[in-house]
């Protein structure tokens, strides 16, 4: 295993002006113990990590002429040779007319590929050339990403008294705290977690776990495991409660709450809508997250819900015939549900739907809709038969076309008649007044 401070070195410690060593400071790191005075962080680092850790440096020509000089009146100037000479290091110009920030950040990230995940590393960002602390904060922010435990440690040599007292304090909590969050908002936006996400806050890895299992669930469909009690939902809002627990985490607190209200909001639709309308605006919500064939599967469902609605509220001779034909199995609901949907899909074609092949417990759908012309008319006095036909038969189109492998042309414009589908949808169901 190999460990490595990486350092973002400046002209720290020395007098560019009168070309001479400063004064020594303050340096508090209770970390490693250390209280004292130091002519900078590079060597608080030193006497920290210099016996068992390599040290990488990140540089300008000027800062490394410099901390020659800061090195030799510590009197540590074997560590010099030891860390300017590391093969690893990278030297920046100043005035960056070659190296753009795109190759700096490639350097850095060169230095950073040179470690394995079982590799230990440090970072020091207090010093550098203004912009270098910032590019490997964001580079530290890739790799904590991937791996969180091949960083151990970012350090900041945070000031207490201008120029004379300085506490060194690890930001690597707030650094995987930052990568939470972003977590957080993503997988609100998208219902979906990065599997690279790793953490080792144990919090933050149940809350994570738990949102993979919301992810799994909802493109999966299964709904029951989401909005049961104790279910995933649940299980998800519980594990962020426990994170807020941390004071850190507090300064976050709305943007957690919006999550928790989110996913309470997805419960609720169950608990206070009829299902029909509780599917159709999940179906929106999954549309707006580009998830087209979820999306038009509530939509679908929530249509053969609606459509039996709507035939045992125009006729209650088959709405007797429905509950007759579940009392006798509850797998006829299926059927059901599938005939009442092609009812009004075949409105216009009732010679299909009068030969539709499946049966409730034996008995032809003919049996329960006996008179097509009849239930056709007294649903026509409530609403629109036609409209909900159209709207019934372009949904059916759109998961068709999503359901197969086209090999033969580009499928366009399915993001937009998708959006037709549910604005005309939407529509109809404001008119029902339900």
């Amino acid at each position: 295993m190999k460990r490595a401070v990486i350092s973002v070195i400046g002209l720290a410690g020395y007098d560019r002006n009168n070309k001479k060593v400063r004064n020594k400071v303050k340096y508090s790191f209770k970390e490693k113990g250390i209280d004292g005075y130091f002519y900078n962080m590079l060597e608080v680092m030193v006497e920290a990590y210099g016996k068992d850790y390599e040290f990488i440096p990140i540089y300008t020509k000027e800062a490394k002429e410099a901390q020659k000089e800061v090195l030799k009146a510590a009197k540590k100037e074997e560590f010099y040779e030891k860390i300017f000479n590391n093969p690893l290091g990278k030297e920046i110009e100043a005035e960056n007319k070659e190296n753009s920030y795109d190759l700096m950040l490639e350097k850095i990230d060169e230095i950073m590929s040179n470690f394995n995940d079982e590799d230990e590393i440090i970072i020091d960002i207090t010093h550098g050339l203004r912009h270098l602390p910032i590019l490997m904060l964001i580079e530290a922010i890739i790799h904590k990403i991937e791996n969180p435990n091949k960083i151990k440690k970012i350090f900041f040599g945070k000031e207490i008294k201008e120029h004379k007292e300085y506490e060194v304090i690890d930001i690597t909590e707030y650094l995987e705290l930052t990568i939470f969050v972003l977590m957080l908002k993503s997988f609100e936006r998208n219902y979906t977690i990065v599997e690279s996400f790793n953490f080792s806050n144990q919090e933050f890895e149940k809350v994570k776990n738990s949102l993979q299992e919301f992810e799994e669930y909802i493109l999966s469909n299964s709904l029951k495991a989401l909005i049961m009690e104790n279910g995933t939902i649940d299980n998800v809002i519980k594990s962020l409660d426990e994170t807020l627990k941390n004071e850190k985490v507090k300064v976050f607190e709305k943007k957690i709450n919006d999550l928790k209200k989110h996913l309470l909001n997805i419960k609720d639709l169950y608990k206070q809508k009829d299902i029909f309308l509780a599917h159709f605006e999940m179906g929106k919500m999954l549309f707006e997250r580009s998830y087209y064939l979820n999306s038009i599967t509530f939509l679908i469902e929530s249509q053969s819900l609606l459509s039996r609605s709507l035939i045992e509220k125009c006729d209650e001779e088959i709405k007797k015939r429905f509950e007759e034909a579940l009392n006798i199995s509850e797998k006829n609901e299926f059927n059901i549900l599938k005939t009442s949907k092609n009812f009004f899909g075949f409105w216009e074609k009732m010679d299909k739907f009068q030969s539709d092949y499946y049966k409730l417990k034996d008995k032809k759908i003919s049996y329960y809709i006996q008179d097509n012309n009849e239930l056709s008319n007294k649903c026509n006095k409530k609403f629109n038969v036609k409209l909900l036909a159209d709207i019934i038969n372009k949904t059916n189109r759109v998961r068709n076309a999503l359901t197969h492998i086209d090999m033969k042309r580009p499928q366009k414009n399915i993001r937009k008649r998708m959006k037709e589908v549910i604005k005309d949808y939407e529509e109809f169901l404001n008119s029902l007044n339900y």
